[in-house]
């Protein structure tokens, strides 16, 4: 009931799906004849994930802090993220300009610079799982052949290395000598002045994987017991626990492997959001989007300021000021359209180069 029970909830805003615009963290109105517009919009994300929600007719604006139901000790109380509404007389070219602008500083981003903009090779779009160091090394090979045709900066290895999530040292055949052959393509490809970057998912395990069956209470769950439901990137995956002390020395152990004993400066951290997925967590007294919090700031305890972060699959508001890069829209794929025969409500979300443009 949250809000609710305070604070009058107009019918749009109770039945959203049917009759609201619903837009995460901010959103912006225009009227291009009258060059006039407003912007609405949370200014962090670390207490609650917040939304802006419109009527159908946008004649009505709500602005919404998800609590999720956590509990609070008596005398207590709960804070929410600063939200702020900004007018746009003229509409320029840029409208979010001046609002992104103090999301960035009151977040603490650093400013950008054209040192962090990577051209790069990675492994999955071409060759998937189906990596091996034989393959890494031709690769690295041609593109040194034709450096000056394609003047890379970054050289990342993807996901494939590993048999399952989640057992991040035990490596596939493929790469006969375990984290030996990761620590030496990492210097390969430092040796060329180029970047090396590596591919993980640090709060995600796969089913059957190791860790599943050694550790099966660090997995997100539902009331009755059952796995959390990650949602499907062509197979089905687990979240880890982030609030759970023993995950996050896992996550950090993971992490620092990575950039200390493997030497690569670049991590490609994907799937950051199965760590909050709405379940059963070890602490419940803190929101889904404080546990976020707590996920990038073991990041970047672990991997230092100097490695560069890219986040995917990250809310993103959560991930202003602890990452690099940011993958911003859906994932790219080798065909226009999504080619999955699957429902037509997420046929916006499905990896294609389509959506991956649009973002």
């Amino acid at each position: 009931d949250g809000a609710g029970t305070y604070f009058e909830v107009a019918p749009w805003e109770v039945n959203a799906k049917d009759e609201a615009i619903v837009s995460d963290m901010f959103a912006l109105v225009g009227d291009r004849a009258r060059k006039f517009g407003m912007v609405f919009g949370f200014l962090t994300q670390k207490k609650q994930f917040g939304a802006i929600t419109f009527d159908s007719e946008q004649t009505e604006v709500g602005v919404h802090c998800n609590c999720d139901e956590v509990r609070l000790t008596k005398n207590s109380w709960i804070e929410t993220d600063w939200a702020a509404i900004m007018f746009i007389p003229k509409l320029p070219l840029e409208p979010l300009a001046d609002y992104m602008n103090l999301v960035g500083l009151i977040n603490n981003a650093p400013k950008f610079q054209l040192s962090d903009v990577h051209t790069g090779w990675c492994s999955w779009y071409h060759y998937m799982y189906d990596i091996s160091e034989r393959c890494i090394r031709s690769n690295l090979d041609h593109l040194l052949m034709k450096r000056r045709e394609y003047p890379i900066t970054l050289f990342q290895i993807d996901d494939g290395y590993e048999p399952k999530w989640g057992d991040w040292t035990n490596l596939k055949k493929e790469f006969p000598r375990g984290e030996e052959t990761l620590k030496d393509l990492a210097q390969s490809i430092s040796k060329e002045g180029l970047l090396p970057g590596i591919w993980l998912a640090p709060f995600s395990c796969d089913k059957g994987s190791k860790l599943e069956k050694e550790h099966p209470d660090w997995i997100l769950k539902y009331e009755n017991g059952r796995y959390a439901n990650s949602a499907n990137c062509g197979k089905f995956f687990l979240g880890l626990d982030v609030t759970n002390p023993e995950v996050q020395k896992h996550a950090r152990e993971t992490l620092v492997r990575a950039v200390k004993s493997w030497n690569f400066k670049y991590l490609k951290l994907d799937f950051l959001y199965s760590s909050i997925l709405r379940a059963r967590r070890a602490n419940d007294r803190i929101t889904r989007a404080e546990a976020m919090q707590h996920g990038f700031q073991i990041i970047r305890e672990s991997v230092g300021q100097d490695t560069f972060v890219l986040g995917c699959g990250s809310p993103l508001g959560s991930a202003i000021g602890w990452v690099n890069g940011m993958r911003i829209s859906a994932d790219t794929g080798p065909t226009w359209k999504p080619p999955f025969p699957l429902s037509t409500t997420c046929q916006w979300n499905l990896p294609c180069a389509r959506n991956m443009v649009r973002n």
